[in-house]
């Protein structure tokens, strides 16, 4: 049986033994990787790549606080020129101080805790209706899938309602979404696709932008075109920013927030009160695995590059990393 062209190209690349972020083993199971970092190498050079990385959840801590060296404005992934390669528009998780502060001070401005809270009946409306649904089609000896009926239709639903799309154009939020994410992980697959869907983005949303100043309709991106503070205002670039953040960052991680979410809850052994059940499922699953992989990017002293994957599983911080504990009464 002859390799796939995929495969093929998998085994040429010699792929860091230690800690290469592209590497299939890695992508598939990240944890044996950290830790093997975290006791072995806390402050590891791949010299394939030209990156460090930090690995304690102590040195993360302090690096995370010094945004004059470990930087957020040179992308998410160890590619030195992701932002222009992909032609993304400004966001204010690639930013730092003060730009990062200006910007998320006037987005702030719109999208305020009234305008999510808002949207809870629609949004419990969405679930309650999708459960009863799948119930149905389990009655009838039907499979289910929690991520195809809620998780992944879900946060489209909320992202697009938030930004004002209209239903009948909302279908193309996931391609767009999975096209960014899928380079996101890897960078050497997928990339002509993932520029595709950031032009695909910035050329509906700019659209959108100067439709809503010529005519506001009281909608995010409306009350984003607006946001002011002592005279400083968003330019259409900086609201085609927070709409990459919204699609790209929004649809994924919360789709896998749900789907480990419920793995959490189906860990909790024996019954509990509703209340007490669902905040210590909460808190406990915001300390497991993440929805998304942070990494950031700087320059240290030595004018390397670095980069650190910031994760709560360090066994110096937290007792038994790897396991989910959960309040009982």
């Amino acid at each position: 049986m002859e390799a796939t062209s995929t495969e093929e190209e998998e085994q040429r690349i010699e792929y860091d033994p230690v800690y290469d972020p592209f590497s299939p083993e890695l992508i598939a199971d990240p944890y044996p990787f950290y830790e093997r970092l975290r006791n072995e190498h806390p402050v590891y050079y791949n010299e394939r790549m030209d990156f460090y990385v930090l690995s304690r959840y102590d040195d993360i801590y302090r690096a995370l606080r010094k945004p004059q060296i470990f930087s957020s404005a040179q992308g998410l992934t160890p590619v030195k020129d992701e932002i222009a390669q992909l032609g993304l528009p400004p966001t204010f998780i690639m930013m730092d101080p003060p730009d990062h502060t200006r910007l998320r001070r006037l987005i702030t401005k719109a999208f305020t805790p009234d305008t999510v809270k808002a949207l809870d009946p629609k949004i419990r409306e969405f679930v309650v209706g999708r459960v009863e649904a799948m119930k149905a089609k389990a009655s009838d000896g039907a499979a289910v899938d929690l991520i195809e009926e809620i998780a992944s239709p879900l946060p489209t639903m909320v992202v697009a309602d938030i930004l004002g799309v209209p239903p009948e154009d909302r279908e193309k939020f996931d391609p767009w979404s999975d096209a960014i994410t899928s380079a996101s992980a890897d960078f050497t697959l997928d990339v002509q696709n993932a520029v595709d869907a950031v032009q695909g983005l910035v050329t509906y949303f700019g659209a959108m932008c100067q439709a809503r100043r010529a005519n506001p309709t009281g909608d995010m991106i409306t009350k984003l075109t607006q946001a002011e503070i002592d005279g400083d205002t968003l330019t259409d670039w900086d609201i085609l920013g927070f709409c990459f953040v919204m699609i790209a960052g929004g649809n994924d991680t919360t789709s896998n927030f749900i789907g480990q979410l419920d793995r959490a809850a189906r860990q909790v052994s024996r019954p509990a009160p509703r209340d007490d059940r669902e905040s210590c499922v909460h808190s406990e699953r915001y300390r497991g695995a993440s929805p998304h992989r942070i990494r950031r990017s700087g320059s240290v002293p030595d004018h390397h590059q670095g980069r650190r994957v910031l994760r709560n599983h360090d066994s110096r911080r937290q007792q038994g990393p790897q396991s989910l504990r959960f309040r009982q009464p």
